[in-house]
């Protein structure tokens, strides 16, 4: 089922007045919200509207892929971020998650893998009713990674999308955001995509998947959440 064109623009009102309003709350927390500005004007003769970064390849040439939303900076951390608005799928029971289109993830891991970490942040009211989460509230990208959390796939209309427990996710607080300091304090910028691949032997890992407050503190979790396979 296509959208209709009054549709796609109310859409895309929400989705901007989203991020408009992401951006003040960054703002009221000490940090600095930056959007990406509009694509290269080689990329508008192709009719490509998107906001895209540039990167240096393996071979010296740039390469263009598409940009998460806003680049988010406080004295201690710096970060990408795409931000949706979401509802909760099986709100209030333990299977209560989100839906992640395939391509939007993969686009986000690309963003992931050069430069700053990138943070998926969904606003959603109803997350102030579950413990440790707040209407914004995030997970880094780079825990999307198979090796690192065993997503369900499902086809919703026609296209394949992952399920994202609510649980995987924390507040997008300062507590919450210094704790990324200490991740990616020692790591360069273009290691990014190297800087996840915990092992058995990692702290970090100890654990399992965040249900409580003073779970999500301590940031404990297994090296992979496995969210079971859905028929």
């Amino acid at each position: 089922m296509f959208r209709t064109e009054s549709q796609f623009t109310e859409a895309l009102r929400r989705g901007l007045q989203i991020e408009e309003d992401f951006a003040s709350y960054v703002a009221k927390m000490g940090g600095h919200a930056t959007a990406f500005g509009p694509p290269p004007i080689s990329k508008l003769k192709t009719g490509d509207e998107r906001p895209l970064t540039c990167h240096l390849g393996a071979k010296g040439d740039t390469a263009f892929f598409p940009s998460p939303d806003l680049l988010i900076e406080f004295p201690f951390v710096s970060a990408k971020v795409q931000i949706k608005g979401k509802r909760i799928q099986q709100e209030g029971t333990a299977d209560a998650h989100f839906i992640l289109d395939t391509v939007e993830k993969e686009r986000m891991e690309t963003a992931n893998a050069v430069g700053v970490p990138t943070l998926f942040v969904v606003y959603c009211p109803s997350l102030c009713f579950y413990p440790g989460l707040a209407p914004y509230s995030f997970i880094e990208v780079a825990d999307l990674a198979p090796e690192i959390t065993k997503l369900r796939l499902r086809q919703i209309k026609g296209k394949s999308a992952f399920v994202l427990p609510v649980r995987l996710f924390r507040s997008f607080d300062l507590t919450n955001l210094k704790a990324l300091e200490k991740t990616h304090a020692d790591n360069k910028p273009t290691e990014n995509h190297q800087r996840h691949r915990r092992t058995e032997a990692d702290p970090r890992n100890a654990g399992s998947p965040r249900r409580e407050d003073d779970a999500r503190s301590s940031r404990a979790r297994s090296a992979s959440i496995d969210a079971g396979a859905e028929g």
